[in-house]
């Protein structure tokens, strides 16, 4: 904006002859501001405004920061929660599957091995009458197979047994029973050690084993059977090569001697 016109003399452009140059000096500016007596302005600074030059106006209030929008949701993919609970019937019913696995497992190998039916432990208990034998009154350790079965038992390796023995005969069968009961960890692996020292044959039958050893120049059979509990052998006191008849024997006493 331009200066202010300075206000003319109220001489004119010629002062009178009376006033000298000292007076004209000595005489008061002319009333209103001057160019020299207003105040210096701020660089850029308009009148009646601010530095901006936007005048009088009322200063806007500062805009606020923009809010950050959130990120919009991504679409469900397709078939994504059906996949989702396929997923999760996939655990359940994998391990569903490996539950019933180890059951299985365990009771086969419960079965396998022998062991009891999971009620009380089995006791060993010499009856007067056994799988159709009658009780004999001859000593056992004076039977013919004696010896070669307690051998077998102690190969066996059961933990802290409590044994029985006894001798059963009939019409044409004589044959020694020694059984008890045991801690036995693997009944299988007892069988398998559990050989008379003599023995010839021997093989898996059932749950039990049957087998051949000898007495001299002579055979005779033995089975046996063992749980993680109990074990019994049943040797024949007369020789014989064949071992069907015994193992149907050892079934039948067996239910009998243990309760």
């Amino acid at each position: 904006m331009p200066d202010s016109p300075v206000p003319p003399s109220r001489w004119g452009d010629s002062p009178p002859w009376w006033l000298t140059a000292d007076t004209l000096d000595a005489e008061p500016p002319p009333s209103g501001p001057s160019r020299e007596d207003a105040p210096p302005r701020a660089a850029g600074h308009a009148p009646g405004g601010d530095a901006s030059g936007r005048g009088d106006r009322a200063s806007a209030p500062a805009d606020r920061a923009p809010t950050p929008l959130a990120p919009a949701p991504r679409a469900p993919r397709p078939g994504g929660a059906a996949s989702t609970r396929r997923s999760q019937r996939k655990i359940v019913l994998v391990s569903a599957v490996g539950g019933l696995c180890a059951i299985a497992a365990v009771a086969a190998g419960t079965f396998l091995m022998g062991g009891g039916d999971g009620g009380p432990a089995k006791q060993i208990t010499v009856q007067p009458e056994a799988g159709g034998l009658r009780l004999n009154a001859a000593e056992p350790a004076a039977s013919v197979a004696f010896p070669f079965i307690t051998e077998a038992v102690r190969r066996g390796g059961a933990s802290r047994p409590h044994q029985t023995s006894a001798v059963y005969s009939g019409a044409a069968s004589n044959v020694l029973f020694i059984g008890g009961t045991a801690s036995i960890t693997d009944p299988i692996a007892f069988l398998d050690r559990a050989r008379p020292n003599t023995a010839l044959s021997f093989q898996h039958v059932g749950p039990g084993v049957c087998g051949t050893f000898a007495v001299l120049s002579e055979v005779h059979p033995y089975c046996a059977w063992a749980t993680s509990g109990s074990y019994g052998f049943v040797a024949s006191n007369l020789p014989a090569q064949d071992t069907t008849d015994l193992a149907k024997l050892t079934t039948r006493l067996r239910g009998d001697v243990e309760r």
